[in-house]
């Protein structure tokens, strides 16, 4: 079989392996009515806030390394579709203003946006309108296996969207995660400051025209991550959450990063909770 007929082949069926953002799509197409919570955000909402233990109707829409304009760009899509919404919640972590998706490790999830959303992408590279030239072969063969070789289940979140991955402490050094998380996650000089800084005030501006509450959350993380962070990053970070608590009525600053509540059992790594962690926190927000 020639090699382009191979590609082609695997390449449909790796879209019909399930998937966050495909599941996530359907969700919010046929529930944005009900909804009353939306959760945006990248993996420190993904793995940290769990929609089961709200008192609302609440969704977990976050994923992976997802950047603040894949959040408006959702925001923008189903907003008008959601009558009852009356809180939007997004963890703002560490490096949340300073990365855009597209120049990341995990560039590779932008053909989930391209090809399951819809969304038009930050790249304009046609490698990312495909999985197969998107994402290494090695993972693309993984999900082959076990979705239709070993019929297991690939779709690793709870009904409402949240991460299941994560379910307790690693048997690893948080202090060697911390110390690696922290040099990737450190760009206070990032040339995607500015653009994230529009996106996440635009967000608040439909939030506000719509009366709806838009929680900033600062995530809990560990002592080794805390110490460790760039002085000038967590300014300009913080100044910009405070100006946009000032300037709209509607915003919510909460600040998890130095609750001393969180124990090193409620952390999967320096920077993300696990389980029982998701559950404290998930239930601090309800409460």
């Amino acid at each position: 079989m020639p090699l382009f007929v191979t590609a082609a082949l695997l390449e449909m069926a790796l879209r019909q392996i399930p998937n966050s953002y495909v599941y996530k799509k359907n969700y919010l197409d046929t529930h944005a009515e009900e909804l009353e919570t939306l959760i945006l955000g990248s993996s420190h909402a993904y793995y940290n806030l769990d929609p089961i233990y709200w008192k609302e109707k609440a969704f977990n829409a976050a994923n992976p390394a997802q950047s603040l304009q894949y959040d408006l760009k959702i925001l923008d899509r189903y907003i008008e579709k959601m009558p009852s919404l009356n809180k939007v919640v997004i963890p703002i972590g560490y490096p949340t203003l300073f990365f855009d998706l597209g120049h990341t490790p995990e560039s590779w999830r932008l053909t989930h946006y391209y090809r399951d959303f819809g969304f038009q992408i930050s790249s304009d590279h046609f490698k990312f309108h495909y999985f197969i030239l998107s994402k290494m072969l090695k993972w693309n063969l993984e999900d082959f296996n076990l979705h239709f070789i070993k019929k297991g289940n690939v779709l690793k979140i709870s009904d409402l969207g949240w991460g299941t991955d994560y379910q307790n402490s690693p048997e690893r050094d948080i202090e060697k995660t911390a110390k690696l998380s922290i040099f990737w996650h450190t760009t206070p000089n990032s040339e995607f400051f500015e653009p994230n800084k529009n996106y996440l005030e635009e967000i608040t501006k439909i939030c506000y025209k719509k009366e709806v509450e838009l929680i900033l959350l600062i995530p809990p993380i560990h002592k080794s991550y805390f110490e460790r962070r760039n002085e000038e990053q967590v300014k300009k970070t913080k100044e910009f959450l405070q100006y946009l608590q000032i300037k709209y009525p509607n915003c919510i600053l909460m600040d998890f990063s130095g609750d001393i509540s969180f124990l090193e059992s409620d952390f999967y790594d320096s920077d993300h909770l696990n389980k029982e962690g998701a559950k404290k926190l998930s239930l601090k927000l309800r409460d």
